[in-house]
């Protein structure tokens, strides 16, 4: 390939033709001419380094694929997927792209199954959500287990009266209501559940727990009459005297003077 001519060179050559000797112009020209040289060893070397710098990122892209593919097949071989990577080539070992392929793991062994006797599950025990509270019943006092008595008795509920008089007692031994529950227990033991035994044992209890009380005549006279109609004559006698004793003006008082006259 010729060298490209210098305008240096072909004014140069045009002046001598013409007979004339190198002017300004020619000297300018030659500056050009110089000029243009260093361009074009600058745009040379450009050019060698575009071509060197382009090969070295197209062979550093080779290197980065291959690691990048041998990383691959190591990474499916690890996994558990069924995937067998091929054998690693010769160049791929020469160039030390290949690594150590991990070992699949052990298949663990089927537990063997022993034999279960087939039992019924146990109950379902259900957690109760709340607990359930009781509003405590108020407590009733002796008037109104009085009450609560002496409306029994009205309704011939002998159990309710009996069971309200045996409270009436055990939580206020001391009180009137006491006295008055002891006299009750035995008319309820009389005309409700006819059982004159147990009345005639209410009313001697009431006559030694309260000998001057407000219902004693009435006890010992209900005492002389059991007696009269179904004891002793004896003890008829002896409830007849201490009847007119205590009280000398009592109600019984001619059904004592008759046991005592019939006893003469």
């Amino acid at each position: 390939m010729s060298e490209p001519v210098r305008t240096s060179e072909w004014l140069e050559g045009l002046a001598c033709a013409r007979g004339e000797a190198p002017d300004g112009a020619s000297r300018y020209a030659q500056q050009l001419d110089g000029i243009e040289v260093k361009l074009n060893k600058r745009r040379a070397r450009t050019r060698a380094w575009f071509v060197a710098g382009g090969m070295t990122l197209a062979a550093a892209a080779a290197v980065v694929l291959a690691f990048d593919h041998a990383d691959a097949r190591t990474e499916l071989s690890a996994q558990e997927t069924g995937f067998e990577a091929p054998a690693w080539s010769e160049h791929e070992r020469a160039e030390g792209r290949a690594r150590a392929q991990v070992p699949k793991r052990a298949q663990r062994p089927e537990p063997s199954r022993a034999i279960v006797i087939d039992e019924p599950p146990p109950p379902r025990v259900e957690a109760k959500s709340e607990l359930v509270r009781r509003t405590p019943r108020p407590v009733a006092s002796a008037k109104d287990l009085l009450a609560r008595a002496q409306k029994a008795r009205a309704d011939r509920r002998t159990d309710d009266a009996r069971s309200a008089l045996a409270e009436l007692r055990s939580r206020f031994p001391d009180g009137a209501a006491a006295e008055q529950a002891t006299f009750l227990l035995g008319r309820v033991e009389y005309e409700l559940a006819g059982n004159r035994a147990s009345a005639r044992e209410w009313f001697s209890r009431y006559v030694e727990e309260y000998p001057s009380g407000r219902f004693a005549a009435s006890a010992r006279g209900r005492i002389l009459k059991d007696l009269e109609a179904n004891g002793g004559q004896a003890e008829a006698a002896s409830a007849a005297r201490e009847y007119v004793e205590h009280h000398p003006d009592g109600p019984y008082r001619d059904l004592a003077d008759r046991v005592l006259a019939g006893k003469e």
